[in-house]
């Protein structure tokens, strides 16, 4: 018996090689690491060595620098994976937040994280940081984050290994992203987010080597300011905005195959004739490009337009994605798109309900309705007669539809009628009954199942195999045949009324194959188009 407690209380996690354990304490944030030195003699000092050190300032609390410079003095490591700095800057402590700096450049850095909570955002006596010029010299540093500092370059700049830079409510020069990249060689993602809320944003990129830019803006800026961006080398550019700027001016991006649109809201701008065209000049400016990606909110804006029987502007898109919820006015927006959008060869919806929420969600707090005043019947609205695709869709070949199941769906116990299996889903029936009534070329539609169905097994605690309910699926029949067999192999019900066949397919299959046994009996205009599950 007492082989047996000693065994039990013997320290394994201590045991473990301390290249190891120095990995586990990497994971957490210095206050906690710190507290592991009186677990034991062995751990004592086993924290000096970390190779990540991550400061996160709580409560405003006027003793954090000195527990940063406490904690970096007995640092023993040589050389730093990650400095990771998260707190409310003072200018009373420049100095010692100079100093951490130069900690960092001088145990050869390679990731560092500069986050200041911005106080002096609201509060007017307050500056930002003014950066070290040390670290601008740091050829250890392939990953480097600002927020809320000044970038304050020097004339020499060598961030010979940096290959992420992210910039995050900074105030830049005419030519500070120039200067900028033009020292990183090898530099390949750069992230804007929120940066010249006030003033004019210059873009210029000569550096061959970036293949992404990622732009993230927010409501409030400037009316009268405007965006340039010169980028000719970049493949990849992303936009998460509100088109609060006067102007956009695409000067070169003569590279870029893939182009994302994230509306991060509806902002009442969005509602007048002047931003339509400003955004249609936009979208062809960037075009021709490969791939174009559009989020929910950003289609929903496109519906007002579409409403408003606005000619679209011609987009030469060969890949389009949509990540939508399919509520009632993105409707609108898509069938826009599609009218856009003329050499369109594959068309990928990614339905999420979530997405299509958002606009209703921030019109209720902002009390704007503009859409409200369009009314239609969405039920209707691909069956209309008024549509003209005369021009377009005629060189779509490729359909797919992700997580067409996008809920934790309710079905009836005994199978039910088949019409009674797409309740809430019509939208997307009718839509893919018009893809393929206007698609000559189509070849194939894919049906995707739903992202969560692969791994929603493993979500499911081991206690629920006690009580198994599942359903066994015949291909030519939605079969109610209820078999109960407590297995710890057996897939099992997740919901009350969602079951899974005994064979070890999802129920998801089982609607997938009624799905696509509806869409076959839709009229096609490419006899020969396939319509597929995956």
């Amino acid at each position: 018996m007492d082989k047996r407690i000693v065994e039990i209380s013997h320290d394994f996690i201590s045991d473990l090689p301390d290249s190891l354990l120095l990995q586990i304490l990497s994971l957490l944030e210095m206050h906690n690491v710190i507290s592991t030195c009186l677990l034991s003699r062995k751990w004592r000092y086993l924290w000096t060595s970390i190779p990540c050190l991550s400061f996160e300032e709580r409560d405003s609390d006027a003793n954090f620098p000195n527990f940063i410079d406490k904690s970096l003095s007995l640092h023993v490591g040589e050389k730093i994976q990650k400095f990771s700095l998260i707190f409310d800057y003072r200018k009373a402590n420049e100095v010692q937040v100079n100093a951490w700096i130069d900690f960092a450049v001088t145990r050869l850095v390679e990731e560092l994280d500069f986050f200041d909570f911005g106080t002096a955002l609201e509060d007017e006596n307050s500056v930002f940081y003014k950066m070290n010029s040390s670290l601008y010299q740091c050829q250890s540093l392939e990953v480097l984050s600002l927020r809320c500092c000044n970038l304050n370059l020097p004339d020499s700049i060598c961030l010979s290994s940096l290959n992420r830079l992210a910039l995050e409510v900074v105030e830049l020069s005419h030519d500070a992203i120039k200067d900028l990249t033009s020292s990183c060689p090898l530099l390949e993602v750069l992230f804007l987010i929120r940066c010249n809320s006030a003033s004019d944003l210059n873009i210029f990129i000569e550096n061959p080597h970036v293949e992404s830019l990622s732009i993230t803006e927010a409501v409030g800026y400037d009316r009268e300011s405007q965006m340039t961006i010169y980028a000719p080398n970049i493949l990849g550019l992303e936009f998460h905005w509100s088109l609060t700027r006067s102007s956009y001016c695409i000067k070169n991006v003569s590279s870029v195959d893939r182009v994302f649109f994230g509306c991060e809201s509806f902002p009442t701008t969005l509602s007048r004739f002047d931003s339509y065209y400003r955004l249609a000049k936009l979208l062809k400016d960037l075009s021709p490009v490969s791939g174009l990606t559009l989020s929910s909110n950003f289609i929903q804006a496109l519906s007002l337009w579409g409403l408003m029987v606005i000619t679209p502007v011609t987009l030469k898109v060969a890949y389009l994605e949509l990540r939508t919820g399919f509520g009632k006015y993105e409707l609108p927006g898509i069938a826009h798109l599609l009218r856009s959008c003329v050499d369109l060869e594959k068309l990928v919806i990614h339905i999420d309900r979530i997405e299509g929420t958002k606009l209703n969600d921030f019109n209720r707090e902002r009390g704007l309705s503009y859409l409200s005043h369009y009314e239609f019947d969405e039920r209707e609205y691909w069956k209309t007669s008024d549509f003209d695709f005369s021009s377009c869709l005629q060189k779509l070949k490729v359909i797919a539809i992700c997580n067409f199941y996008y809920d934790p769906y309710t079905l009836p116990e005994d199978g039910g009628d088949n019409e009674e299996l797409f309740k809430g889903f019509e939208n997307e029936i009718e839509f893919a009954r018009f893809l393929l009534k206007n698609s000559k070329m189509l070849q194939k539609l894919v049906i995707r199942r739903t992202k969560w169905s692969t791994s929603l097994k493993n979500s499911i605690p081991d206690s629920s195999f006690a009580q198994v309910q599942v359903h066994r699926f015949d291909k030519d029949l939605y079969s109610t045949d209820l078999v109960t067999e407590p297995s710890m192999n057996t897939p099992i019900s997740v919901y009350p009324h969602l079951t899974i066949k005994l064979s070890g397919y999802y129920r998801i299959h089982a609607l997938q194959y009624v799905l696509r046994q509806k869409l076959l009996a839709f009229p096609r205009a490419s006899p020969n188009a396939e319509i597929t599950r995956s």
